[in-house]
């Protein structure tokens, strides 16, 4: 990175995790995430997802390490029962696989939870691609965005669902600090330790 001219990163955070790894903060240029607010209205239409209950959690997985879907689930699993009118979606990425559900899903809440045991409550996987318009579309059909994210540079998806009047719900630590507060979403203290991730699953 020394030889650049300049770091574009998107919050004071990831600018500090960069100067603190030895590069020039004089490099780093801090520019935020933005939205088109025009999408973002109480005209937006709903995605309904299929089966789900009256009230949906949504959580969008990119990246199975750090997203954390396996701590999201066996919180979820714990606060819930099967009598309670909600559902957890999550939204997998479209090139998902019948392995990648296995390593990344079920075996993260094992040996304490079987994804389909009747006696949880209600969780709903969507391993579909979906385009832009759909994603927001798919926001504005849920109740409340929740992430369990080990670290972020920013959370587009939580800006995107804050947008359209959701509550969001987070970790509090790393990027989405820059615009998630107590005053504005549902944050959660981390623990005080790190974790370690498989090489490129950072």
């Amino acid at each position: 990175l020394l030889d650049l001219d300049e770091v574009w990163t998107a919050s004071e955070w990831n600018a500090g995790a960069f100067a603190s790894g030895g590069l020039p903060r004089f490099m780093i240029e801090v520019i935020p995430h933005c939205l088109d607010t025009d999408l973002y209205t109480d005209q937006t239409p709903r995605m309904n997802v299929p089966d789900a209950r009256s009230f949906t959690f949504l959580n969008v997985v990119s990246n199975y390490n750090r997203k954390n879907a396996g701590q999201l689930l066996r919180a979820y699993f714990q606060a819930f029962s099967p009598e309670d009118d909600v559902s957890l979606v999550l939204k997998l990425p479209g090139e998902t696989t019948p392995a990648d559900i296995e390593k990344h899903i079920r075996e993260p809440i094992r040996p304490f939870y079987d994804l389909d045991d009747p006696a949880l409550p209600d969780v709903r996987l969507l391993p579909v691609s979906f385009s832009d318009e759909q994603m927001i579309q798919l926001y504005n059909g849920c109740d409340a965005f929740v992430t369990l994210e080990r670290g972020k540079g920013w959370d587009l998806c939580a800006m995107q669902a804050m947008a359209l009047g959701k509550t969001a719900i987070s970790v509090n630590w790393s990027g989405n600090t820059e615009f998630m507060a107590p005053e504005n979403s549902v944050l959660i203290e981390p623990l005080p330790r790190t974790v370690s991730v498989e090489p490129g699953e950072a």
